[in-house]
């Protein structure tokens, strides 16, 4: 990729042109699964086919990441507490 010799300019006019609230939220997923779906749905209407047909693989590998940890009680001795 390389920048387009007889292009003017990359300047796009946006649609809007300030965020509302609703561009902060995402829902939420509760399973690999619901996330595939979300990550192709976003792709899709995006036209990033390519992306779309990775949807499940991505899912896949952020469920290998997700972990939840037990609290023992005990703060870790890696952390700064304030009292």
């Amino acid at each position: 990729m390389k920048p387009d010799a007889s292009c003017q300019s990359y300047f796009v006019e946006r649609a809007s042109r300030s965020m509302k609230p609703s561009d902060f939220e995402a829902p939420s997923c509760l399973n690999s699964q619901e996330l595939a779906q979300a990550l192709e749905q976003m792709w899709r209407e995006r036209r990033k086919p390519e992306l779309a047909a990775l949807a499940s693989e991505f899912a896949r590998i952020a469920g290998l990441a997700h972990s939840i940890e037990e609290e023992e009680g005990e703060v870790s001795p890696f952390l700064y507490v304030l009292f």
